[in-house]
């Protein structure tokens, strides 16, 4: 649920800040987004079948793939509000 809102809230921040940024808005562009709800989605399946018949209750595969996923989203989803607002929220070194 929570990644499913991130992927959300990535979608929305990124239409904002290309606008903001003058490029267009593509068909192109959103039938990446679609690849990548698909990857996600086999992604979780693969991981959750897993960790179910493989790694059983000694790996936590499914929560592996989903920390990756949801820190994905959100460092991109910051990204874009540095685009919007001009405000940096991330600080290298």
């Amino acid at each position: 649920m929570a990644l499913g809102g991130l992927f959300v809230a990535d979608l929305v921040t990124g239409v904002w800040a290309s606008r903001k940024r003058g490029q267009p808005i593509t068909s192109d562009r959103f039938g990446r987004t679609v690849s990548t709800s698909i990857v996600y989605l086999l992604s979780i399946i693969i991981a959750h079948v897993a960790e179910q018949y493989v790694f059983g209750a000694t790996v936590p595969v499914l929560n592996v793939v989903a920390g990756i996923m949801g820190t994905t989203e959100f460092l991109s989803f910051a990204e874009n509000a540095e685009a919007i607002t001009g405000v940096p929220f991330r600080r290298y070194g």
